[in-house]
């Protein structure tokens, strides 16, 4: 059981990619926002599989942080992996809003403002998870509002 929580946790080991664990982890987010997408078109059921699994994340994250032995390990990307979804939550999945989304979550997930960072302290899988559900959610937001002040 505690190989299988380290393989999830660590995006089957895109985690351990040296210099860019996130950014690795992030791409993997890319690929499960453009399945999750495919096979949920229903808004309400897309953020349904996101709520399952950011908990799912919480667990995960939370096991594997005591297994790894360091307080939110870069090992762990399974937050990136399902915080990207959550960036581009009712968005079109076209390239522009893909790198947009791409590059403005990593930016906030790095810098984290409006002290994000606050969130990284809550204990186990929910200080892991909570930053990047923040960081996901600011991009989010910032893209609407493109949307609706630039007409994208």
């Amino acid at each position: 059981m505690k190989k299988l929580i380290i393989q999830l946790a660590t995006g089957l080991g895109v985690g351990r990619i040296p210099l860019v664990p996130g950014t690795a982890g992030t791409l993997m987010g890319v690929i499960l926002y453009l399945i999750l997408a495919r096979v949920f078109s229903s808004l309400i059921y897309y953020a349904i599989a996101l709520g399952v699994l950011f908990l799912v994340g919480v667990w995960i994250s939370g096991k594997a942080e005591k297994y790894l032995g360091n307080k939110d390990d870069q090992l762990i990307v399974f937050d990136e992996i399902v915080a990207f979804p959550l960036t581009m939550f009712a968005l079109p999945s076209s390239f522009l809003y893909i790198l947009t989304g791409f590059v403005l979550f990593r930016v906030f997930d790095i810098v984290k403002p409006f002290r994000i960072e606050k969130i990284q302290k809550l204990n186990g899988g929910w200080g892991i998870m909570g930053d990047d559900l923040a960081a996901a959610i600011l991009g989010n937001v910032v893209i609407q509002v493109f949307r609706i002040m630039l007409g994208w």
